[in-house]
């Protein structure tokens, strides 16, 4: 654990992502740490069962009343502990997830995504991930908008800002004081920008290893939301806010690389180079992404509102395609050479980053074993490509499950176990969605069905 951490510390909190990418865990006295390092923290199985209302589920195998809703442990990771001023004399550690005899939990988010990397690993190579958050944020308080039942929010400034400098300006009161509490926790913001919608900001976090890069993804929104949460405002992650604005998107960075890090998706370290400048190795890798963009759509847009996001002209991908430097396609490759990298344009910022990046580099895999060829990059506007050129992506969660379950590269890649897992949870998900009976239903069809 970090001397800087421990300096003021009097609480340590245990942490690990739940389904949904959110942080769970306990608050102990420092005094317990040296204990809790050695032997893990006892915790309730909940976590492993949780939706987006944070209520377990109760037809999963890895946990519920069967089981007795019995314990497991969070094994913490000491050289993770990061302390900042959002909470004074409190070190946040990050922990795996075991069972009580020590063994790790393959249905927990951290399992999930250290099994891809191993994966990756056995074929030579690693990949450095950084992912792109957009949000919107209010000047109306969480407490004031769960009352007023999230309507007539008060966005940060009154107009659309898509890069403005002034308008950003506007934002500093809330994003300078964030990017002090990134810095705090070991984390760097390569930029930060006004978006096109109004009240939309989004920050770009420093590449890393895909464990520390959702690590970094999960605390980053701890830490936004607690700020906001702090300064009577409220920030939200939702894919898609208002029909008429843009949605947020959580994009996904990912550059291969040997096991030495030295970038190879491009062709400087690996020779053969295409007409676009990757490598066999990369061209193989994008391949399998687009190939296998349905299996695993699930974990990249995991509510029903994750879809309505997916628009035309609206900043996000609607079509199965790629090309360089081009922000109407899916995966988009930036860079040449050792810095070539994909920029994987489809999740939203409501995705759960363990569950995306596993998905993206299964996808990955399976193109690498297969070595398919890669179909060839759009011209101009992906959004009206061709069938042919470019297939179009689901549009329903209900679609998407379907596509997951019934793929055997993501059954293979996540284990049945896991893959069985991951669909149940999708389906309490999609039939809470099914149940509900929106105001939208009812001023369409009140008077007039």
């Amino acid at each position: 654990m970090s001397v800087k951490a421990l300096e003021n510390a009097q609480l340590v909190a245990i942490s690990t992502p739940d389904n949904v990418g959110r942080l769970m865990g306990k608050r102990v006295p420092v005094r317990r740490w040296p204990e809790i390092a050695a032997e893990g923290m006892p915790m309730p199985s909940f976590h492993l069962a949780t939706g987006i209302e944070n209520v377990p589920a109760t037809d999963l195998a890895v946990t519920g009343s069967h089981t007795g809703w019995r314990n497991g442990l969070l094994m913490p990771r000491p050289e993770t502990a990061v302390s900042t001023a959002l909470e004074p004399g409190t070190a946040i550690v990050f922990a795996d997830v075991l069972d009580l005899d020590g063994v790790p939990v393959a249905e927990a988010p951290p399992a999930i995504l250290a099994r891809q990397v191993e994966r990756l690993a056995a074929h030579g190579l690693r990949v450095k991930v950084a992912t792109e958050l957009e949000f919107y944020l209010y000047r109306t308080s969480y407490r004031e908008a769960h009352s007023n039942d999230y309507r007539n929010l008060e966005p940060y400034y009154h107009l659309r800002g898509g890069h403005d400098a002034l308008v950003s300006s506007v934002a500093e009161s809330f994003t300078e004081p964030l990017r002090a509490l990134v810095a705090e926790a070991g984390m760097f913001v390569e930029c930060t920008l006004s978006e096109s919608g109004v009240g939309q900001i989004e920050l770009n976090l420093t590449p890393r290893d895909p464990i520390a890069a959702a690590w970094q993804h999960a605390l980053f929104k701890y830490l936004a939301k607690g700020l906001a949460l702090r300064e009577g405002m409220a920030a939200t992650f939702m894919a898609k806010i208002e029909g008429a604005m843009p949605g947020s998107s959580g994009h996904v960075h990912i550059q291969l690389t040997d096991l030495d890090g030295h970038g190879i998706m491009g062709a400087s370290m690996d020779t053969g180079a295409d007409a676009h400048g990757l490598s066999p190795r990369g061209a193989a890798f994008l391949a399998g992404v687009l190939a296998h963009a349905r299996d695993f759509q699930l974990l990249h847009m995991p509510y029903h509102n994750s879809f309505k996001r997916l628009q035309p002209n609206r900043s996000a991908p609607t079509n199965i395609c790629w090309a360089p430097e081009n922000r109407t396609v899916m995966v988009r490759t930036v860079g040449h050479g050792a810095n070539l990298r994909l920029e994987f344009r489809l999740p939203g910022a409501d995705m759960n980053p363990y569950f995306s990046i596993s998905g993206l580099l299964a996808s990955g895999i399976a193109g690498l074993e297969a070595r398919a060829p890669l179909p060839a990059p759009v011209t101009g506007d992906a959004y009206s490509a061709a069938p042919e050129a470019a297939a179009p992506l689901l549009r329903t969660l209900g679609d998407a499950i379907a596509a997951f379950e019934d793929s055997i590269v993501a059954a293979e890649a996540l284990t049945p176990a896991v893959h069985k897992h991951l669909a149940r949870l999708a389906r309490n998900e999609w039939m809470a969605e099914l149940a509900d009976v929106t105001l939208w239903e009812i001023r369409r069809g009140f008077e007039r069905a």
